[in-house]
């Protein structure tokens, strides 16, 4: 996506991105209201189980038709690359609808070509825009890639994920059977419901706040939620940890969750970009595998103040070494 928008829209692209995964992610937590309770004795026999899977099947076809007949072409820069003038013409073309000709569009590109060799089958330039792994370490990309990578750990160190894998135990507290189970689903549905919430709220205003802003604003804002979700945990008030998880997803998904995407993409190339997803992802699982150990061996509020103090960590790496890079050209 990044490779696609021009600049001046590219964070709010970015975020649109955020905004349709968290919508999905409300779809498919409203789909579980439809899943029979575990205690119907016929729940694993029932028909909607074949419905519930046909339906992500149908919407990967619908991807895939949609790949092949409509999507056919790649980005600018992947042109710009193979020094394929035609076909950047036609995807540029596409992309800024508009009468003027070939020459001033390939002038209004994010990405443009017209500072290249001629094609004449020399590879003297080909894929000059192609940074190695190598590359990335050199003095001119490495600061690029330690922010990149650090925001990618701190993404997850705000504990969103184990927030979320923590949920469900707050939601059914102290209830049994169909009453768990029905508190269960209306929980995880309002975590979409906040996800969403978050997300169409940075949708709105990210084109008339800095990313660096944004990012700021929203860890310290996360730093005292977590705090009260701590002191909350501390004197056992179930309400006040179910207002402060859904809050704190708002929040979270307001700023630093579609940010760091955002801004990854503005100071790194592909490769990077990969290295910070390799990173997040990494954390994710680890979240995801231990977070329910950590909230047995540092009890929750332990946990909760913990990812607290990560915060204040955070918000002094996001002011020392971030640069805003809202309105600046990819290589300002």
């Amino acid at each position: 996506m990044s490779e696609v928008a021009p600049v001046e829209i590219s964070g709010t692209l970015g975020t649109l991105n955020q905004f349709n995964a968290v919508a999905g992610i409300l779809v498919a937590n409203s789909l579980s209201f439809l899943v029979p309770y575990p205690q119907n004795f016929e729940a694993g026999t029932l028909t909607i189980w074949r419905l519930l899977f046909a339906f992500p099947a149908l919407i990967a076809l619908l991807q895939l038709l949609l790949l092949i007949f409509v999507f056919k072409l790649d980005t600018p820069k992947y042109y710009k690359n193979i020094d394929d003038l035609t076909s950047h013409r036609e995807i540029m073309s596409k992309i800024y609808t508009t009468n003027r000709s070939d020459a001033s569009l390939i002038g209004t590109a994010p990405v443009d070509i017209t500072d290249k060799a001629p094609l004449n089958g020399s590879n003297q330039h080909k894929n000059e825009n192609e940074k190695s792994l190598s590359d990335l370490f050199s003095p001119r990309f490495r600061m690029a890639l330690f922010v990149g990578v650090c925001l990618s750990a701190f993404h997850q160190l705000t504990g969103a994920n184990g927030i979320i894998f923590h949920s469900n135990d707050l939601f059914t507290e102290g209830k049994t059977g169909i009453s768990a189970s029905k508190a269960a689903k209306i929980g995880t549905f309002f975590i979409g419901v906040s996800s969403f919430t978050g997300t169409f709220i940075c949708l709105m205003v990210i084109k008339y706040i800095g990313r660096k802003t944004l990012m700021l604003v929203g860890v310290f804002l996360m730093m005292f939620n977590l705090s009260y979700l701590g002191f909350s945990s501390m004197y056992g008030w179930t309400i006040q940890q179910i207002i402060g998880a859904n809050t704190f997803l708002i929040l979270y998904n307001a700023t630093l969750a579609p940010g760091l995407w955002i801004y990854a993409a503005e100071i790194l190339p592909p490769k990077g970009m990969s290295i910070c997803a390799f990173v997040n992802m990494g954390m994710t699982a680890i979240f995801g595998t231990f977070s329910n150990i950590f909230f047995k061996v540092m009890t929750a509020q332990g946990f909760f103040f913990t990812l607290s103090a990560i915060q204040v960590v955070c918000l002094a790496f996001i002011a020392f070494f971030v640069k805003e890079t809202m309105g600046k050209s990819k290589e300002e």
